[in-house]
C-alpha cells in the first residue's frame, strides 16, 4: 500500500484516457479519478458518462489538443488547481472505506 501512496504523492495531475470505451460498452467507473481525488489531485479525462459523479474533480476533454489546453490551464492557475483539489478531497470522502463498509453492511 505504501508504494501506491508514494506513487500518488509524486503526482500533480491524473490523466484518464480510454478511447476504446466507445467501441466496447460495459460497466465503467470513476475509480481512477476517485483515487487521485483522495490525494487532492485533479484529473484530466477523456469524457465518459461514468465520470459525472466526480464532476469538479476532473476536466473533461474530447481531444489531445483539448487535453494540453486544460493541462496548461491547471499549470498556469494555482487558484483553479487549488479549487479543484479542495473539491477532490471533499468528494473522495464518499468513498472512504468506512462509508463503503456501511454500504456493504446494508446489502
Amino acid at each position: 500500500r505504501m508504494s501506491v501512496v508514494g506513487f500518488y504523492k509524486r503526482m500533480d495531475v491524473m490523466l484518464v484516457w480510454r478511447p476504446y470505451n466507445e467501441y466496447r460498452p460495459g460497466l465503467y467507473n470513476p475509480f481512477k479519478i476517485v483515487n487521485a481525488s483522495a490525494f487532492g489531485i485533479p484529473s484530466i479525462a477523456l469524457d465518459e458518462p461514468a465520470f459525472k459523479e466526480m464532476e469538479g474533480c476532473y476536466l473533461p476533454v474530447k481531444t489531445v489538443d483539448e487535453f494540453f489546453k486544460k493541462l496548461d490551464a491547471l499549470r498556469s492557475s494555482p487558484s483553479l488547481y487549488g479549487d479543484m483539489s479542495k473539491i477532490c478531497l471533499e468528494k473522495s470522502e464518499r468513498y472512504h472505506i468506512d462509508n463503503i463498509c456501511k454500504l456493504y453492511n446494508e446489502l
